[in-house]
């Protein structure tokens, strides 16, 4: 009979955001609507590839929006890793804020929204975007996820391809130091354990 493995005591995470789009380089909110990478972007993954060649990673979990699996597929041929597609890795919805520009977000939602939504102040969680997801409400996907990782037995370096306001909201959410603008194709490496959640960067 087979033995049964056990998770590991710990996942080394290497998180990272996709590559550019055309509505990025513009200031357009994306949310869930589906855009592809742009020639900038394509030319980031080159980069982002080399940059995580060292993290020596096992498999790779991935939001299922274009700009992520365009990110993804290359390194994972590169890598010759599995990729898993994750609904739970996708952005958040924005809701009638989706497809806006950033400038002009106070001006259609009422003043001071854009910073209220970019806020990690806990007053500020309830507030979101009519027909769009809530904070706590991303913030569930993000738990959900990262414990399913936590109990999966065969792999301890672990590739995650998501986006800017879902990585803002994991770093805040382990209680890490969180960034409010992420750039394009950016990693953060995290050791997260299984048993306690307590989570720290690593080099």
């Amino acid at each position: 009979m087979k033995e049964e493995r056990r998770p590991e005591s710990a996942k080394i995470l290497s998180v990272f955001r996709h590559g550019e789009t055309d509505w990025n380089a513009l200031s357009k909110l994306q949310g869930q609507l589906d855009v592809p990478l742009s020639v900038r972007g394509k030319q980031q993954v080159g980069i982002l590839s080399e940059a995580l060649l060292a993290d020596e990673i096992e498999s790779v979990y991935s939001s299922d929006l274009s700009r992520a699996k365009e990110t993804v597929l290359p390194l994972a041929e590169r890598f010759g890793i599995p990729i898993l597609f994750d609904p739970r890795l996708r952005e958040v919805h924005l809701g009638e804020a989706q497809g806006i520009h950033i400038a002009d977000i106070d001006s259609r939602f009422g003043a001071h929204s854009w910073s209220k939504w970019k806020s990690f102040d806990p007053l500020w969680d309830g507030f979101s975007f009519p027909n769009g997801e809530t904070k706590p409400e991303l913030d569930g996907r993000i738990f959900s996820f990262l414990k399913s990782i936590l109990q999966t037995p065969d792999q301890v370096r672990v590739g995650i391809c998501t986006h800017g306001y879902w990585i803002s909201r994991m770093l805040f959410l382990l209680n890490l130091q969180p960034k409010e603008d992420l750039r394009n194709c950016e990693v953060f490496r995290i050791r997260l354990d299984a048993k306690s959640f307590f989570a720290k960067t690593v080099p």
